[in-house]
């Protein structure tokens, strides 16, 4: 079995050589970033409160705080155990979880294609995206729980060209675990439940061993992932948790919210961004369209069609959802698992683009590499992470702050103040990198003026609050983040 797994990556490597490369690059950079930003405001919480927690506080949801992704939280304790409480350590399991979505999205194209060129297209749909390979950077569970879908993506596919249990038996387990890593995930989960329900219940064959085998994978494994989430749920229903999500639509929460963070902040054309948004939107429902109109087979069960009604059944959901149990709107991090079920439908138009008009098909692709390519060379940050941007500087702050204090003959420890925002990334690596050389001031709302700490690292709206005291030192990021000193009369 390993032999023709590995003679079949050979002839993959062979045939289309830039899939290492590929892999190669995007890894190199998500491992890059895991190395070498500071931890993120929500990553300390993490792994330094839930990962330092018992396996059983972790499961049942002791404090139900929605930064424990459980799955998540398990892989980083344990990492942890083994590697010790180190930023790289605590990231890993997401950055390895990486593997597995390349895998599984070069897999998925496979079965769609294969032309190079739809192929690269269909990747370029799924890794070209600088907003959801940030997560596979970081010690959150919205990576790992897309790799995990995309595993249940690739099951899926196998099931719609040859409908046996093992295939059906994979994406329903692969999904159930990626709920585990990451809650969102049910709403994928559910749709494809209601999905591959359907399609064992609607062709019904009285007698037919396959058909109950199939309901009894769905029934058991849906009990098993009920059972294991309904403390963690009613916990973090009852403590009002989905408080950070949206109420006003599905597409102004979810859908721009997406493209928004997807876009990173680069102007094209001089749009504005709500044409933008509309622009990308109806681009890609005219290809979704396009392709169930071009999909001769289209009243058939296969990919295209399966994919296309698992993407309408999970919108569905979500807005039901929202208006029958009050369950807010996701927003861009938590909707990232519709990335690689886009991509699916728009690939497959590509391909069947190709194998009509041929060069059609290619120029499609070619075009979307393109695209694509230029996008994440543009929005590509190495520096931090979109949604966590304001901790790009720790590093800088605690290098600043020792040596102006070197300079100065000041003993360790050194008192440290900070705005709220910033105190998670501190505390992490002054706690575990710095042990001894900085006493943090523990962790508040409001700005302290009356504070008697030497250094104070604030936001604009605190800088004029503290200027009685407090002097500019340093200026970050364009002066949106300034490090202060206390004024020699008042030390």
């Amino acid at each position: 079995m390993y032999r023709s797994a590995l003679k079949q990556v050979l002839e993959n490597i062979r045939l289309h050589p830039w899939m290492p490369l590929l892999f190669l690059l995007s890894w190199g950079m998500i491992i890059h970033k895991a190395w070498t930003i500071p931890m993120t405001h929500d990553e300390v919480g993490t792994a330094t409160y839930y990962g330092l927690m018992s396996v059983r506080d972790i499961v049942t949801y002791t404090d139900p705080w929605p930064n424990n992704h459980i799955l998540n939280t398990l892989c980083i304790k344990l990492s942890m155990a083994i590697w010790g409480i180190k930023s790289w350590a605590i990231r890993l399991p997401n950055v390895l979880s990486f593997v597995l979505y390349f895998a599984c999205c070069w897999k998925i194209t496979g079965l769609i294609s294969n032309s190079g060129w739809v192929r690269a297209a269909g990747m370029f749909l799924c890794i070209a995206n600088p907003f959801l390979l940030d997560f596979f950077s970081l010690a959150r569970g919205y990576a790992m729980s897309v790799a995990l879908q995309s595993a249940s993506l690739y099951w899926l596919a196998r099931y719609t060209t040859q409908p046996k249990t093992s295939y059906l038996s994979g994406a329903v387990i692969a999904a159930a675990i990626g709920v585990y890593a990451n809650f969102t995930l049910l709403n994928y989960y559910m749709p494809l439940i209601g999905l591959l329900g359907l399609t064992i219940l609607i062709p019904w064959k009285s007698g037919d061993p396959s058909t109950f085998k199939n309901i009894r994978v769905l029934l058991i494994t849906t009990l098993i992932l009920a059972v294991l989430s309904y403390l963690p749920i009613t916990k973090m229903v009852a403590t009002k948790q989905f408080v950070y999500w949206g109420n006003y639509s599905f597409y102004v929460d979810t859908v721009m919210s997406l493209i928004f963070s997807t876009r990173h902040n680069i102007p094209y054309f001089g749009w504005e961004f709500p044409l933008f948004a509309k622009i990308i939107t109806w681009s890609i429902i005219v290809c979704i369209a396009m392709a169930l109109i071009l999909n001769e087979n289209w009243k058939k069960w296969n990919l295209t069609t399966a994919s296309v009604c698992l993407l309408i059944f999970s919108f569905i959901y979500n807005i039901l959802q929202h208006h029958l149990a009050n369950v807010p709107y996701l927003n861009a991090r938590t909707s990232l698992f519709f990335i690689p079920m886009l991509a699916i439908p728009v690939t497959a138009l590509f391909e069947l683009v190709r194998k009509r008009f041929n060069a059609g098909g290619i120029v499609l692709s070619i075009l979307c590499v393109s695209l694509l390519g230029y996008h994440y060379k543009n929005a590509f940050n190495p520096k931090c992470s979109f949604e966590w941007y304001y901790d790009e500087n720790t590093y800088e702050v605690l290098n600043d702050i020792s040596k102006i204090t070197s300079v100065s003959g000041i003993t360790h420890p050194i008192k440290i103040n900070c705005n709220w925002l910033f105190h998670p990334s501190l505390l992490f690596h002054t706690t575990y990198e710095n042990q001894g050389r900085y006493e943090l001031v523990p962790y508040h709302k409001e700005p302290q003026p009356e504070s008697n700490a030497l250094f104070y690292y604030a936001q604009p709206e605190d800088k004029e609050i503290l200027s009685a005291r407090y002097e500019v030192v340093r200026t970050y990021n364009y002066k949106t983040r300034f490090l202060m000193q206390l004024k020699p009369e008042y030390r």
